[in-house]
């Protein structure tokens, strides 16, 4: 919540659409809190039901504040004036896979001529998928499953060939980002952005240029 207030204008209590990529509790759980500040339009999720106590709470506090839930797979798309949001994965095969992760909503957003990758959690195998079905290149890349060693191969940076990559990641036992990961970013000339870090990080597509503003920097 304290990191829309920073973004978001003191008297804007409205947010049209939220994402939950999948539900693990570090991907959904932080909703139930904006939920307490905000109004949320509609939640787009993957369609694949949490079996958690929490994901039970959270499915009950979207239904105590009305909030619509859009169900999205690969090939769905959402467009508002000049820019496209495109759902890659995951197909049927990813939703009923035994690894959570590999169910997670991929989506490419292109607008202006400029591109953002969005992973959430996945690893390598749904990666190798995506390299052999998509042009997976992108300016911005938002890197896999907070910098996992098992996310992030060399072919798929290669491909992505990101100008500018964000991790988010905070105090964590996993060692996230993990210097595996970090490694290989370096390989491709990324610029590195990490939200335990850098704090909020809000990159802005400027017509067809990339803007990129820190907390600490406004």
């Amino acid at each position: 919540v304290s990191s829309l207030q920073e973004v978001l204008n003191s008297g804007d209590k409205y947010i049209d659409l939220a994402l939950i990529t999948h539900p693990q509790l570090d991907h959904f759980g932080g909703l139930i809190d904006v939920l307490e500040s905000y109004k949320v339009g509609a939640v787009i999720e993957n369609g694949r039901k949490g079996t958690t106590a929490a994901y039970a709470d959270f499915e009950k506090t979207l239904q105590e504040n009305g909030v619509r839930r859009i169900i999205l797979t690969e090939g769905d798309k959402i467009k508002y004036e000049d820019a496209t949001l495109s759902v890659l994965s995951p197909n049927r095969k990813n939703l009923a896979s035994k690894e959570l992760n590999d169910s997670v909503l991929v989506m490419m957003l292109e607008k202006s001529g400029l591109r953002a990758l969005y992973t959430g959690d996945i690893g390598k195998d749904i990666e190798d998928e995506l390299l052999k079905k998509y042009d997976l290149s992108a300016q911005v890349l938002k890197v896999g499953h907070h910098g996992s060693r098992f996310s992030s191969s060399p072919e798929f940076l290669k491909a992505v060939n990101p100008v500018i990559s964000v991790i988010e990641v905070g105090k964590n036992t996993y060692g996230h980002p993990t210097p595996a990961a970090l490694g290989r970013l370096a390989d491709v000339g990324t610029q590195i952005f990490r939200t335990d870090r850098d704090r909020t990080i809000l990159v802005d597509f400027d017509g067809d240029k990339l803007r990129v503003y820190l907390k600490k920097l406004w």
